[in-house]
């Protein structure tokens, strides 16, 4: 992978397999945010200043198990 910021395995974290595909996550629209993670719990006023952790479109999926996963930004996550 070329992209610094998509540091994901090869092997899947879940189950352990190398069968594994680079993809990405389609359906957002362009206008807005796009995907957002939002911790359950999150204090209204978060919610409200949209302090969300955007997800980007690059993933990867195991062909074993079914698990998609991707990665987040280090510094917005921890602020969750």
């Amino acid at each position: 992978m070329s992209d610094p910021q998509f540091v994901n395995p090869v092997n899947c974290p879940r189950c352990g397999s190398s069968d594994t595909v680079d993809g990405s996550i389609l359906g957002t629209l362009a206008l807005g945010p796009g995907q957002v993670f939002r911790a359950r719990r999150m204090p209204l006023w978060r919610r409200i200043f949209g302090l969300d952790v955007g997800i980007p479109s690059k993933a990867r999926a195991c062909r074993k198990c079914g698990l998609l996963w991707m990665t987040v930004s280090l510094a917005k996550i921890a602020r969750v």
